[in-house]
């Protein structure tokens, strides 16, 4: 049988390939060597709050600093100034490390006259 030579079409898959996972193997042997082991570190940030309807939607997102994944994240949020106080909550199935989550709450009161206090409530580890 006759040995076919490749072309340079042929090489150049094969070698723009071969970078591609050698590259992707250095970069998880680095992030595996450099990496810490630290819990979920969360934070909560309320956006402005938009009214559909008769409610306000408000928008928030969850961040994760820390290097494990959250898992059941809890987030209550309470609005002052209003009469009455309300409270809402949402749960975030995971936040992954390194990420952020985004969710919307609903108030009857206009959020704008009054103030909003947003807390992480907690979490579980997968």
């Amino acid at each position: 049988m006759k040995n076919l030579e490749k072309n340079w079409l042929e090489w150049s898959v094969f070698g723009i390939s071969a970078l591609l996972v050698l590259g992707m193997l250095g970069y998880l042997v680095y992030n595996g060597a450099t990496s810490t082991s630290s819990p979920p570190l969360l934070s909560v940030s309320v956006g402005q709050g938009e009214q559909h309807g008769a409610q306000y939607l408000v928008p928030i997102t969850v961040s994760n600093a820390g290097s494990q994944t959250a898992e059941a994240v809890q987030v209550t949020l309470t609005l002052t100034g209003t009469q009455p106080s309300e409270v809402s909550s949402v749960q975030l199935n995971y936040v992954p490390r390194g990420s952020q989550r985004q969710a919307w709450v609903t108030f009857h009161s206009d959020p704008h006259s009054g103030s909003i206090e947003a807390r992480i409530e907690g979490f579980a580890q997968p």
